[in-house]
């Protein structure tokens, strides 16, 4: 027995080793069988030396199941998961092969790691160019509708909603689609981020504005950014004009608001604001229009003027007058270079006039009169900078203290009315200097003292109104050299003294208001004889002393 146990020992081959290999279900039996009895000395049998055939069966049975798993390891996927069995004394190719399964892992590992940033990223980009390409190349189901829109802009318009939120009636598309809208617009206006999230989904006029241009990048088929290389300008028009829209109370408008919304033409274009209501547009180089003017008196506008109106820096003309706009005049009109019209008369702003409307040197006309801007004369000093001007209207504004002699600076003035205000002191005596001056409204104000003897230089002087005033002293010889005066009223004074005779003179003259001129006297017989044009009507009021036998008693 105890040389059967030696030879055993010496001869027993080397202990079975899995290592690397799978086990599979045909085979999993047999392994848990060799493992039980791997050590078991009945189990391995004896060796015969000069009988070869005397080896065990299960000997030869380990080394038939070592060379079928080595097949198996050729055939397998190499990306099935293994559990290596260990192995005491695994010989050099098993642990070639155990290096060659773990690096063929490892090229699995990665590949598939591949492919799912491959896909993310194909589905990032497939996003994010579904946004760009709003209305061309995108589902159906994608688009911005009509029926959303209106429903934002239906709750935003209310004021009691302005800051309100508006994200829940939008889906997840839709909002990617604002915002990138919204980073488009600012890539085009050249507007630098901040670094932070603009909270796009808020109820305000830029945001509803926004939502109506995504609508319109999917009407058009045009790429919102995409637009800036074919026309910039008509981009960042159309986005002032809809801010503006929405600021101003837009749907309430008298006109017809729907020609404000309609954001596409026949020809697919985005630039068919020209034809809104109130825009007039110019032919430009490269087939582009620009927005030139602006008209919208007496539509029932309210709120306050937007910064970005004054993105329209093509605008030459501006009405906005006989409305219930409010607040304060943006000092961003300072930005409109081309402006020559201003007419923004008859409404409510406030505060004083922006000293930056004194860059716009090509602005002739002014009309700002009957709104609640400051009183004092000396906060609209900016008119003296804008010498070019030929119409300046101060009117219904209040205006206290007295005319700076800085008037005579606007000798291009041919209208000027400071009418209806509380000015005092004396008229100056460089109103001379506008001699170009065909309108000349002063009336309805607290000026006294003595009318300048310079005022006869005004020889294309037209109409003078200066009624209700403290004028005192007598009228000046010189008044005899205006005699393009088609209409003079100089009622409601203190003048006193006699008429110049120079007044028969006034050959064009067909209005005179003499009306309560009590300290005026004198003979306008010969004035009635011929000299004036036929159905004159002179007024004269509590003059006993003053004789005229064509004038009309009030």
């Amino acid at each position: 027995n105890n040389n059967n146990n030696n030879n055993n020992e010496s001869h027993q081959p080397g202990a079975f080793s899995a290592v690397g290999h799978v086990a599979r279900p045909q085979t999993k039996g047999m392994l848990t069988h060799l493992e039980q009895n791997r050590y078991t000395p009945g189990f391995l049998g004896s060796f015969d030396e000069d009988n070869p055939e005397s080896e065990s069966r299960p000997r030869r049975q380990e080394q038939e199941y070592e060379q079928d798993q080595d097949q198996e390891l050729d055939e397998s996927n190499s990306c099935v998961s293994v559990e290596p069995f260990v192995e005491s004394n695994s010989d050099g190719p098993k642990r070639l092969r155990i290096l060659a399964v773990l690096f063929l892992l490892f090229l699995c590992a990665t590949g598939i790691l591949w492919i799912a940033l491959v896909l993310k990223t194909q589905h990032g980009s497939g996003d994010h160019n579904s946004v760009l390409s709003v209305g061309g190349g995108v589902e159906e189901e994608n688009h911005l509708s009509s029926e959303v829109v209106d429903m934002v802009v239906t709750f935003c318009t209310k004021i009691e909603n302005i800051g309100e939120p508006f994200g829940a009636f939008l889906t997840e598309f839709e909002l990617d689609m604002l915002k990138q809208t919204k980073y488009s617009l600012s890539e085009v206006l050249m507007q630098k981020s901040s670094g932070r999230i603009v909270d796009v989904t808020v109820c305000s006029p830029q945001n509803v504005a926004i939502l109506r241009m995504a609508q319109a990048a999917a009407i058009t088929a045009t790429p919102i950014d995409e637009i800036s290389t074919t026309s910039t300008t008509s981009i960042s028009e159309l986005y002032a004009l809809l801010v503006f829209f929405y600021s101003t109370n837009g749907p309430g408008w008298e006109a017809s608001s729907e020609k404000w919304l309609s954001l596409s033409s026949t020809d697919g274009s985005m630039e068919n604001y020209c034809e809104w209501y109130g825009v007039s547009c110019i032919d430009a180089a490269a087939g582009q229009r620009l927005l030139t003017a602006l008209s919208l008196e007496s539509q029932s506008l309210k709120g306050t003027l937007p910064t970005e109106l004054f993105l329209l820096t093509n605008l030459k003309s501006i009405d906005l007058q006989t409305n219930q706009l409010q607040g304060t005049l943006p000092s961003e009109i300072g930005n409109l270079q081309s402006l020559v019209e201003l007419e923004i008369n008859a409404n409510n702003f406030t505060g004083t006039i922006p000293t930056e409307i004194e860059r716009l040197e090509a602005l002739e006309y002014v009309d700002i009169g009957l709104n609640v801007f400051a009183r004092n004369f000396s906060t609209h000093s900016f008119v003296f900078s804008l010498q070019q001007l030929t119409y300046l209207s101060l009117s219904n504004l209040e205006i206290h203290g007295s005319i700076p002699t800085e008037i005579g600076l606007l000798s291009n003035l041919k209208y000027l009315a400071l009418d209806s205000n509380t000015l005092t002191s004396s008229l100056p005596s460089e109103i001379g200097l506008l001699r170009n001056l065909r309108t000349f409204l002063i009336n309805e104000n607290s000026l006294s003292g003595m009318i300048p003897s310079e005022i006869g230089h005004l020889m294309h002087l037209k109409l003078w109104l200066m009624h209700e005033n403290e004028f005192s002293g007598p009228l000046p010889s010189e008044i005899g050299a205006l005699s393009k005066l088609e209409e003079f009223s100089l009622g409601d004074n203190q003048l006193s003294g006699i008429v110049p005779s120079e007044i028969q003179k006034l050959s064009n003259l067909e209005f005179l208001n003499l009306i309560n001129l009590p300290l005026l006297y004198g003979n306008l017989t010969l004035f009635c004889e011929g000299i004036i044009p036929s159905d004159p009507q002179f007024w004269i009021h509590s003059t006993p002393d003053l004789l005229c036998p064509c004038c009309l008693n009030d």
